[in-house]
């Protein structure tokens, strides 16, 4: 799952899965999977030579998609083993676009060639700028590493250092930071989140890098860990993760910084049992300027898969919790990895399901169930959720 996933450097996560070599696209119709998208629906497609993860899609100005992943390749590196920052672009009905980087693919071992990248966002001219963590220096704790591709997929040499941007962790971050999660302004500039720390004392900073790769600002540092960043169009960020108090305690927690990257305020919510495992993984911004969060609520006493479940709330723009709203409660979810606003008001709302697949549950305004669609996923697990220009809804595993 994403919020699982998020944070897990490719360097420390172990060997791979065979599973792990496939990326999976499931494009949601009215009623059940979009015939027109790949093969009745859904597509299954390999990105690097022994596993990628995939971290985020955009849209394309012409139409179709984009998806970013953290990869090693080898064959599609050169020859040579590499941890790269991965785009793969696609058609509206799913094919490889092939006038995109090499036959729809592009793969950048940014630095040294460790990297795992985290997110994505679309920039004006169609740009496309990418972020995540790579190794650094010597015995440094990494960097982040920020990388901008023109709409062809060849690097942008008006960004950073020929394409690529690199900015040291704060040392307060401890001795195994990452990068959490980023969003794009309106006028090209980014924030990106990274957090650290120990078992309990996690902290976060978040920095605002300029259209050029320059450094507006870094953040004080706020306790917490971060898994999702929505930029609002006043310029304000929201910022959507947890806050562990003890071994055995994590609440929701909610936070929002102004355009200069001070805090306005943060909310703590207990959700589910409020035990072991609970953290925000997708936000949405609401016309009125109420957020909707979602995520993993915790269900038992023990934090494993069959005790993860379904979270969903809503917020007024001040940070209170909206208690109008009640989400319907979803029984076979292990907690919401995306949600999109539907034109009129209604929510979609991808999840993990159990014992596996993407399930896709359609609220009203108010939180009523509207409909349920379960889908078999080639590699049983969904991640994203991305909105069309078309309408259609699109699930990543």
């Amino acid at each position: 799952m994403r919020g699982v996933r998020v944070g897990k450097r490719l360097s420390r996560a172990g060997s791979a899965t065979a599973a792990a070599l496939v990326v999976a696209g499931l494009a949601f119709g009215s009623p059940g999977l979009d015939p027109g998208f790949g093969h009745a629906g859904s597509l299954a497609f390999q990105l690097g030579d022994e596993y990628a993860l995939p971290a985020a899609v955009v849209a394309r100005p012409g139409g179709g998609f984009v998806l970013a992943a953290s990869s090693i390749c080898s064959t599609q590196c050169g020859g040579e083993r590499a941890e790269a920052f991965t785009l793969a672009a696609f058609r509206a009905n799913g094919a490889f676009d092939p006038g995109f980087g090499r036959r729809g693919l592009v793969f950048t071992a940014a630095g040294d060639g460790t990297n795992d990248m985290q997110g994505l966002v679309a920039q004006p001219g169609g740009k496309l700028l990418g972020a995540g963590w790579s190794e650094g220096p010597p015995a440094s704790s990494g960097v982040i590493q920020l990388v901008r591709w023109r709409a062809d997929g060849s690097l942008d040499p008006t960004f950073g250092s020929a394409g690529q941007r690199s900015e040291p962790f704060p040392r307060l971050l401890g001795p195994e930071p990452n990068v959490r999660a980023v969003c794009g302004m309106r006028d090209g500039s980014a924030v990106v989140a990274a957090d650290g720390g120990g078992t309990i004392d996690h902290r976060y900073v978040l920095f605002r890098f300029r259209a050029d790769g320059g450094l507006a600002y870094t953040s004080k540092w706020h306790p917490g860990s971060v898994r999702t960043l929505l930029c609002a169009p006043d310029g304000s960020v929201i910022v959507g993760g947890t806050r562990r108090l003890s071994v055995t305690l994590e609440l929701w927690q909610l936070s929002r910084f102004s355009a200069g990257g001070k805090r306005s305020w943060a909310t703590q919510t207990a959700i589910g049992s409020g035990d072991s495992f609970t953290e925000i993984d997708a936000l949405a911004l609401r016309p009125d300027g109420k957020i909707l969060a979602g995520g993993i609520a915790t269900v038992g006493r023990a934090a494993d898969f069959g005790n993860l479940g379904f979270g969903l709330l809503r917020y007024t723009a001040a940070g209170k919790v909206d208690a109008s709203f009640r989400a319907a409660p979803v029984q076979h979810s292990a907690g919401v990895v995306g949600l999109e606003l539907e034109p009129g008001g209604d929510l979609a709302v991808l999840s993990q399901a159990k014992p596996k697949g993407c399930l896709l549950t359609r609220l009203a305004a108010s939180g009523a169930l509207l409909s349920e669609t379960l889908a078999a996923s080639p590699t049983e697990k969904c991640t994203l959720l991305y909105r069309e220009r078309s309408g259609r809804l699109l699930g990543i595993g």
